[in-house]
């Protein structure tokens, strides 16, 4: 499970992207944020969907 994120602060989005090897600018990062957070909050509703009971995928198809 992924740990929750109470708020993308500048400081942390800085880190993650030069990991990531990014150089973004402040105002990049900043114009980035909104659909980062959407982002954030469609995974922790997907982790809290009740799983129980289903089989895992073993095939994926690419179309």
């Amino acid at each position: 499970m992924l740990p929750r994120m109470d708020h993308l602060d500048l400081e942390t989005m800085r880190r993650i992207s030069r990991l990531a090897g990014f150089t973004w600018s402040d105002a990049e990062l900043l114009a980035i944020r909104p659909g980062l957070e959407r982002t954030v909050g469609l995974l922790e509703r997907l982790e809290s969907l009740p799983l129980d009971g289903l089989e895992p995928t073993t095939q994926y198809r690419a179309i």
